[in-house]
């Protein structure tokens, strides 16, 4: 296990579990870790750790309660504490009302995992800036399943190009089609 002693609190509350992973799996050498998958625990963690000002990052859409909803309800209790909203559907309208319910940012899900370290890396530092976190390598930070998945799509549009033409299903290629190929959602193919 990793040694968490002096590290800083950051909450993550997502109800989908590759997303809770994943976010975990970013933070866990610069922060103690913990996640909720719904509003209502996420709102108990951070009433548990308040006094260590945990940063937190939110979904917007969790099964109980909505994520501008939940960075409300935090803000108005702990103001304080750095709320981001983290969603996938990111439109101006969305964005706008995150804002408007005090979230600090609000980033997409698409956002790569190296652009969300040195996010959060930034605003920890202007939150705490007397604590300080070494920033991510600055060499790309993809990992080999990254690069191993993404080569996994290239073999298969290849593979589909290859095919006489007769032979194509032009569905097989969509992002639908890609995404049953690989055994996801469309949305988590797309942020993959």
């Amino acid at each position: 296990m990793v040694n968490n002693i002096g590290k800083p609190p950051i909450i993550i509350i997502d109800d989908e579990p590759s997303q809770l992973e994943r976010l975990s799996h970013l933070f866990d050498n610069d922060f103690r870790c913990y996640t909720a998958n719904n509003g209502e625990s996420g709102l108990r963690t951070v009433d548990q750790l308040a006094n260590d000002r945990p940063l937190v990052i939110c979904d917007v859409k969790l099964p109980d309660i909505i994520g501008f909803d939940v960075c409300r309800s935090i803000k108005s209790r702990h103001p304080d504490i750095c709320v981001i909203l983290l969603t996938a559907f990111n439109d101006k309208a969305l964005r706008i009302e995150g804002l408007n319910a005090y979230a600090d940012n609000y980033l997409d899900k698409g956002t790569s995992d190296q652009e969300i370290q040195l996010i959060i890396r930034n605003v920890y530092n202007t939150f705490k800036p007397r604590q300080l976190i070494e920033p991510p390598n600055s060499s790309a930070v993809t990992t080999d399943k990254v690069i191993e998945f993404e080569v996994q799509v290239r073999d298969r549009i290849l593979e589909y190009f290859s095919r006489p033409t007769v032979d194509r299903d032009a569905d097989s290629i969509t992002v639908i089609g890609m995404a049953k190929y690989f055994h996801a959602t469309t949305r988590t193919f797309q942020r993959r």
